[in-house]
């Protein structure tokens, strides 16, 4: 009897502990399914975001395509990089900013006074400055030759970094990242103000972005921008970034060129979902876009 008291207390203990193992393994899948959910409607959320801003560059590039007036009546966006919003029906708030890059800083053609401005333009000191203007130009350049205060590879091998200067023209502005002395905030800054596009020494002050104009105006030792020379309207960045009501966002930014020879009217040079500096994001809805 006693050994059937014993038998029976050993398989009650297993029964519980095979309950409590039951529930647990339950409640494990359950915080898995929850987990699962919140990953899908966060990654739901974040492709009709990108929708969204792919749709407002592509609206914006067609308009510039056509040459058709504002697409709201007083709120066409001017081509200086000046940043407008709207929302969408469901209070989506999207900023879209155009430029034209004969006002932006061409990184293969540009002096090194024009890049030390847009070092500075976009928020780097006059030491961080003269180091990547320098920095930039023996990126690009075809010698291992540095310039006073620049870095070839030698530089960057001792700085540790597994790659050298291309020593070849930039084929985008993102491959501002492999400068050596870039960081990664500078470089998103800088992305609005530079391009590879306009093939020009020189930005054009008529249509540069105003933190350029600013630094070479009143704060800079450079040539002043050149009132000529710059072909306006033939290049253009588009940056959209649109926004949720729970703060999630998703930017698009496209580089296009007017091409009357394409059906089209327009050919897509570039095409980056690279989130652009904050500063971007912080206009508030104003009209519905009228693209939605």
């Amino acid at each position: 009897m006693e050994r059937e008291r014993t038998d029976d207390a050993y398989v009650l203990v297993s029964v519980l502990w095979l309950l409590i193992f039951v529930a647990g393994l339950a409640a494990t899948i359950s915080l898995i399914a929850r987990q699962d959910l919140r990953t899908t409607a966060h990654d739901v959320s974040r492709v009709r975001l990108q929708l969204v801003a792919d749709a407002s560059v592509r609206f914006l590039a067609g308009r510039l395509a056509a040459g058709a007036p504002a697409p709201m009546a007083g709120s066409e966006p001017p081509k200086n990089g000046a940043s407008m919003s709207c929302r969408t029906d469901d209070e989506t708030t999207v900023v879209y900013a155009i430029s034209d890059t004969a006002g932006l800083v061409d990184l293969n053609t540009a002096p090194r006074s024009q890049l030390y401005d847009l070092v500075r333009a976009g928020g780097g000191t006059q030491q961080k400055a003269s180091a990547l203007s320098a920095a930039i130009l023996d990126y690009r350049d075809r010698d291992d030759v540095p310039e006073r205060g620049g870095a070839e590879r030698g530089d960057y091998k001792a700085s540790g970094y597994p790659f050298g200067p291309k020593n070849a023209p930039f084929d985008t502005v993102s491959e501002l990242d492999q400068v050596m002395g870039m960081t990664p905030e500078l470089s998103r800054r800088l992305a609005p103000l530079a391009t590879v596009h306009s093939r020009q020494p020189i930005a054009d002050p008529s249509v540069a972005p105003a933190a350029l104009k600013a630094i070479v105006v009143g704060q800079s030792g450079s040539q002043p921008l050149a009132t000529g020379g710059a072909i306006r309207g033939r290049s253009f960045l588009i940056i959209a970034v649109a926004t949720d009501t729970n703060g999630m966002g998703a930017a698009r930014s496209a580089v296009m060129d007017l091409a009357p020879q394409d059906p089209r009217g327009l050919v897509f040079r570039e095409w980056s979902n690279r989130m652009p500096y904050s500063d971007m994001t912080r206009n508030g809805p104003r009209a519905r876009c009228p693209w939605f």
